[in-house]
């Protein structure tokens, strides 16, 4: 039975609440749920959160559906609930990321919201702008929801969502994967490596271009012109011809590779994100 009251966190902040915590809203069509709300930046509703390795989100497609997790830790509330949220109003999404240094980035976009399961969750977003240095998921909006278990890709060969250990809007981006030696995990050309700050450093031979490294960040170089480049820095998996495109932010916590949390090109010395908050707010 739906029940009328708070839509969001939004409207409760209006209401005058202003404790962070969790609350029950009732979005349009929705008989109620509860989410975590943050109140000290004015009522966003948080979608996804972690901060640790205590919940897996390696999970079945119905788990991402209904959602997981505690809303006080690590949780996705769960993409029903999102559809439901993001087509009663228009929203935009803050995305926040700590990495291993305590450095904190932000990415903003103007408009976010998901469809409905029949069209497997598709993903929309408006204009981007923040300090994390790139729009890197700029490649998924208009892409279909994946898990291990529902393989939305576009690849009929390649599952984006089983490599990354997390569901998460995997584009259909074999056009533009690497076809440099350099950059593919299975043909990569390493001339050294070194461990920097819990990261283990790579020499990539006869990269010194930057339009030859779409999926590494090239760090640095060596007296050769040789491109050094951390592992884990933007880890995006790819064969010579296929790409699963620049984010994902519910990969395995504990992994520094591929498998792992990743935004492209994160400004500072990122060796890993240790923390993210997704969270949505009524466009103004």
């Amino acid at each position: 039975m739906y029940r009328s009251g708070p839509r969001d966190c939004s409207d409760l902040y209006t209401a005058g609440r202003r404790n962070n915590g969790k609350y029950t809203i009732y979005p349009a069509g929705s008989s109620g749920f509860e989410v975590y709300c943050d109140m000290s930046s004015g009522g966003w509703t948080i979608l996804q959160r972690r901060t640790s390795s205590s919940v897996s989100f390696n999970r079945y497609w119905y788990e991402y559906k209904y959602g997981f997790g505690n809303p006080t830790g690590n949780h996705w509330i769960g993409n029903d609930k999102i559809y439901k949220l993001t087509n009663q109003k228009s929203y935009q999404l803050r995305i926040e990321k700590t990495n291993r240094e305590g450095s904190t980035y932000y990415s903003r976009y103007s408009s976010f919201r998901i469809s409905s399961e029949g069209d497997r969750y598709r993903l929309s977003l408006g204009g981007h702008y923040g300090n994390a240095g790139y729009n890197a998921m700029d490649a998924n909006t208009g892409h279909r929801f994946s898990t291990h278990d529902q393989d939305n890709d576009g690849s009929s060969t390649f599952d984006c969502a089983e490599k990354h250990r997390g569901g998460w809007w995997y584009p259909d981006d074999s056009s533009t994967g690497s076809t440099s030696n350099c950059y593919s995990f299975s043909n990569r050309v390493a001339t050294g490596s070194y461990d920097y700050t819990g990261c283990t450093w790579y020499y990539f031979a006869n990269c010194w271009n930057y339009d030859d490294r779409p999926h590494y960040k090239c760090d640095s170089y060596d007296g050769r012109n040789n491109c050094k480049c951390c592992r884990n820095k933007n880890p995006v998996y790819e064969t010579t011809f296929y790409s699963c495109g620049y984010s994902n932010l519910n990969g395995d916590y504990s992994s520094n590779d591929y498998r792992g949390i990743f935004w492209k090109n994160l400004h500072g010395s990122d060796c890993g994100i240790t923390t993210t908050t997704m969270k949505i707010q009524p466009r103004q």
